[in-house]
């Protein structure tokens, strides 16, 4: 039976390290089915951009994503708050590290507009320099669609005047790093970023979500049928990397903002099911809550932190793939790992 895959991947910062692991999983079982699309927002859309450049050879796509997290993302962290004897203070560095620092693959502090001068003109300077993420961008490189057989990718951002949610998609245009730059935009942290005339944020901070507008999308493009057809099993992974629950009470204002944040972005994955019309198995991966989730939050870019967000993201995937019954393909031998 043909098989064929669609992913979203979502957004959360450090927490697409979780998505990397999915990805690992799933390319394992998966090699050798078609790779219709991919999606995402924020970091989602980096996680996505990457799986997409490696057409259908979905564990060229893994290898690549997670050698990008461990090598040009994780980022070690200073003792900021003492040496990290045990997990709360390895959180605090981490957090703090990111904050204070920036992270090795995005962006790096910018202090000399870090003043209420400056900061009555915010959208003009922000607080952190992205060079560093425009240097990952720009690595990945330009991502068309030349033929109905390429995975299509599509790249959620906010147009900041109008606040509507815009997909952009490789089969209508080239997406290179202004969209992925622009899909990333986080406001008063990053710069905003022009396309066409208009200024774009990050595509998480509305409440509506990209996942209908990528599946409007496959659909148009003759990529994904509007119902089930006869010897094709399709398949639709969502990643969910916002928790529901909380793993504890928070109690600094940090681990405040961060759940707020969390029931905020929450279930944006969830669609009614009529949205889901041809797909055989709809494989919603969650990440569940850690204890220290409140404090690493989404700006704790440390190794073990994404070490753990890896290895959580894949165990996460293999248990949805065998509570779903998909087989493991007979070809498919284990993969060396970078």
């Amino acid at each position: 039976m043909a098989i064929r895959v669609v992913v979203m991947f979502g957004g959360g910062g450090a927490l697409g390290a979780f998505g990397c692991g999915v990805w690992r999983a799933l390319s394992r079982r998966l090699q050798g089915s078609k790779f219709v699309g991919a999606g995402g927002t924020s970091i989602g859309a980096i996680n996505a951009a990457i799986a997409v450049k490696h057409g259908q050879d979905l564990m060229a796509g893994a290898r690549a994503m997670e050698t990008i997290w461990r090598e040009a993302l994780a980022t070690p962290s200073l003792p900021f708050a003492g040496m990290p004897m045990h997990r709360l203070t390895q959180s605090w560095n981490g957090l703090l590290t990111g904050l204070l620092c920036g992270t090795r693959g995005l962006g790096a502090p910018n202090p000399l507009v870090w003043n209420p001068v400056m900061g009555m003109d915010r959208f003009t300077y922000p607080l952190m320099d992205r060079s560093r993420m425009w240097g990952l961008l720009s690595g990945i490189g330009d991502l068309t669609a030349a033929t109905p057989a390429d995975p299509l990718l599509g790249v959620g951002a906010v147009d900041v005047v109008s606040g509507q949610l815009v997909l952009f998609n490789n089969v209508d245009m080239t997406l290179g790093a202004a969209h992925l730059g622009a899909s990333s935009a986080i406001p008063m942290l990053f710069d905003p970023v022009d396309i066409g005339g208009r200024m774009y944020w990050d595509g998480d901070v509305t409440r509506q979500a990209a996942l209908p507008l990528l599946l409007e999308a496959l659909r148009r493009t003759g990529r994904l049928a509007s119902s089930a057809n006869r010897g094709i099993q399709s398949i639709l992974v969502t990643i969910d990397q916002m928790s529901e629950e909380a793993a504890r009470l928070p109690s600094s204002g940090i681990e405040i903002a961060h759940r707020v944040q969390e029931l905020m972005a929450h279930g944006k994955m969830s669609l009614p099911a009529e949205a889901l019309a041809g797909f055989s198995h709809v494989l919603a991966i969650r990440r569940p809550p850690l204890e220290h989730d409140a404090i690493s939050g989404q700006l704790d870019f440390s190794p073990e932190r994404v070490d753990e967000l890896i290895a959580l993201g894949e165990r996460q995937a293999i248990q949805a793939i065998d509570e779903a019954g998909l087989p493991l393909p007979a070809t498919i031998k284990e993969p060396h790992w970078v």
